[in-house]
C-alpha cells in the first residue's frame, strides 16, 4: 500500500482513490506506472526523449485519476508520486535522451515542493539526466511571480520548462513571455488535418518565428496521418509527437530500438 512518507520523509499522509460506490480506499502504490511515448526530431527522424504518462490500473482513464486526487485533496501527493515514479523507472534508460513530465502548477508552488525537490536530488534522480516539466495549460496560474521563482530553482537543478497542450484551454501568451519555457507543445488541434488547414499552417508559422527569435523549441503534439507529418516537416516544425511516429508503451519495449 503507498504511504506518501515513502516518497518523502516529512508527510505520512495515504493517497487515496474513490471506488464506484464513492468509499475512498487507500491506491496500490504497485497499480500506478508509467508508459513512455516518444519524441521526434521532424528533420532527421531521430528519437531525442520521451513523454513520461501516468498509468493506472485503478484508473483506465489517468484525467479521471488526477480529477479524483483534486476531489480528494491530494492532488500534490499524486502528481509528486508520478514524478519520482517515473524518474525512478526513467534511471534504467541508459542513453541521454530527454525526459518529458507532467506536472501541475500548484505542485511546484506548493510549500513541500522543495523539501521534495531536495528529496529527488538526495537520491541522485536529477543526476545525468534531461528532464524537462511540463506545465499543464489546463490549471490556472494564479500567482505568476512564485511560480517564476520556482521554475529559476528548477533550472539550477537542470531542470527544463514546457508549456503543454498550447492552445487547448485559455490562451497563456503572457505566460509564455514571463516564464520563456525551453519548450511549447502545441496540441493536437493543430496536427489534426494540417494539411487541409491553411490558416494552422499559418498560426504555426507565427508560432515557429516567435520561437526562432527567442530560441523556444516546438514539439506539435497528436500527429496520426503522413500528411499532416509533411506539412509540418514543411513548415520546419523541429520536434513532434504522436501515434504515428510511436505509441505510448512500457520503457522495457524500446530496449531494441535503435535511436532512429
Amino acid at each position: 500500500m503507498f504511504y506518501y512518507c515513502k516518497v518523502s520523509e516529512y508527510s505520512s499522509r495515504s493517497l487515496f482513490c474513490s471506488n464506484k460506490g464513492g468509499i475512498s480506499v487507500p491506491i496500490n502504490e504497485g497499480n500506478i506506472y508509467h508508459h513512455f511515448q516518444p519524441i521526434f526530431s521532424l528533420k532527421d527522424k531521430k528519437r531525442i526523449g520521451y513523454e513520461g504518462l501516468l498509468r493506472s490500473n485503478d484508473f483506465s482513464n489517468p484525467e479521471l485519476f488526477f480529477q479524483q486526487a483534486i476531489i480528494n485533496n491530494q492532488l500534490f501527493q499524486l502528481d509528486t508520486l508520478s514524478v519520482y515514479k517515473a524518474l525512478k523507472t526513467f534511471r534504467t534508460n541508459e542513453s541521454n535522451e530527454k525526459l518529458f513530465l507532467n506536472i501541475f502548477p500548484s505542485t511546484i508552488i506548493h510549500h513541500e515542493f522543495l523539501e521534495f525537490l531536495n528529496k529527488l536530488a538526495t537520491e541522485k534522480l536529477l543526476l545525468n539526466q534531461n528532464i524537462t516539466f511540463e506545465l499543464s495549460e489546463v490549471e490556472t496560474v494564479r500567482d505568476l511571480a512564485q511560480l517564476k521563482e520556482r521554475i529559476a530553482i528548477l533550472r539550477n537543478y537542470g531542470i527544463s520548462i514546457a508549456f503543454d497542450d498550447v492552445g487547448k484551454g485559455k490562451a497563456y501568451i503572457q505566460d509564455i513571455i514571463e516564464l520563456d519555457p525551453e519548450y511549447i507543445k502545441l496540441d493536437r488541434y493543430f496536427s489534426q488535418d494540417l494539411h487541409r488547414s491553411e490558416k494552422k499552417q499559418a498560426f504555426i508559422y507565427l508560432i515557429l518565428e516567435y520561437c526562432r527569435r527567442y530560441n523556444n523549441r516546438v514539439i506539435l503534439e497528436g500527429i496520426e496521418t503522413v500528411e499532416d507529418l509533411q506539412i509540418a516537416q514543411s513548415l520546419s516544425v523541429p520536434l513532434g509527437q504522436g501515434f504515428l511516429l510511436g505509441r505510448p508503451q512500457l520503457l522495457t519495449n524500446y530496449a531494441d530500438v535503435s535511436n532512429g
